[in-house]
């Protein structure tokens, strides 16, 4: 089993650059970034191949994962997007990174 620090799947730059697949052997296929965030068009959770090796369609692109505080709730995506951009102070925060 492959294993990722906190500390790597923290840093969002390298984080994004590391991608895993999985395939089903018939063409269809699941792939992502470690932290969940499809940077590619191709990226899902369920890319089915209806005419291999062509005719793909990704019917499952992702999860979201959030967290509720105080009946406040924070998708993942913000949080990651707040790192990014730096214009939401729950960033820091939130470590819902892995």
């Amino acid at each position: 089993m492959i294993q990722f620090k906190r500390k790597t799947c923290g840093d969002l730059e390298p984080a994004l650059h590391r991608e895993w697949l999985e395939t089903s052997g018939l063409g269809g296929f699941a792939s992502s970034t470690i932290i969940g965030l499809n940077t590619r068009r191709y990226h899902g959770l369920l890319v089915a191949a209806t005419k291999p090796p062509v005719g793909r369609l990704v019917l499952l692109s992702k999860l979201e994962k959030t967290l509720l505080i105080d009946l406040s709730a924070y998708p993942k995506t913000l949080a990651l997007l707040a790192r990014v951009s730096g214009s939401l102070d729950i960033s820091d925060a939130l470590d819902l990174s892995c």
